[in-house]
């Protein structure tokens, strides 16, 4: 039956002052139990209106409270969408807890767009794009655009790439290597590591492309 009886039935009241006003005519029979009802015309001619189940879904074009539901049509909200959910601990997240929104992407050649800010009819502002890596062992990526540009914030796996500069009020770490560990030069220039065994001591290195070079400097902090 109805989420909501009392709400379906201030509509069906509306509808019955909107039928008698424009055909004359008005409501004759709601059987709740056969779930089917009869509009009757002044002429004595009936008319058969959809199932009870039918008429909720055509009267109030509402999201069900208490069922699970397909929703194949824009829903516009004008007021916040609260989610009150049980928490976990951080491994779960991808295993018993359950998301206040989850999309679905089954399509590893194609990213799919999670959410987007816009100003409609002008233009976007930003969006995120998440990315399965290409299979299902692929590296994840998730992609902030913003403001036309593509990629402009970037997570692939573990690793974050920007577009632009990065300020931080704090201190920045870079990863901590042995020089056997480091990874070639090639692969990140203008690269930063901490080099735990550099020749003279622990030290910070930079990637010209080409070797890891260390930073020299005779002067103590």
């Amino acid at each position: 039956m109805a989420d909501d009886t009392a709400g379906l039935m201030a509509k069906l009241q509306e509808m019955m002052r909107i039928w008698y006003v424009s055909a004359r005519s008005y409501w004759g029979v709601f059987d709740e139990t056969s779930d089917t009802a009869t509009i009757i015309a002044e002429d004595g001619s009936t008319k058969q209106v959809p199932s009870w189940r039918g008429l909720i879904n055509m009267l109030s074009a509402a999201v069900s409270t208490g069922t699970s539901q397909t929703i194949t049509a824009e829903k516009t909200m004008t007021a916040s969408l609260i989610s009150s959910l049980p928490g976990g601990t951080w491994a779960w997240w991808s295993t018993v807890r359950s998301p206040a929104l989850q999309l679905n992407c089954p399509d590893d050649s194609k990213s799919y767009l999670l959410w987007r800010a816009s100003k409609p009819g002008r233009r976007h502002l930003a969006g995120v794009d998440v990315h399965s890596g290409g299979s299902d062992a692929g590296v994840v990526h998730v992609s902030l655009h913003m403001d036309g540009q593509v990629n402009t914030h970037l997570w692939r796996g573990g690793d974050y790439l920007a577009k632009g500069s990065i300020s931080a009020g704090g201190i920045i770490s870079a990863g901590a290597f042995t020089r056997a560990s480091l990874p070639a030069a090639s692969s990140y220039p203008g690269g930063i590591a901490f080099v735990t065994d550099a020749p003279g001591g622990a030290t910070h290195a930079f990637s010209n492309g080409q070797q890891w070079r260390v930073y020299a400097s005779p002067t103590a902090i």
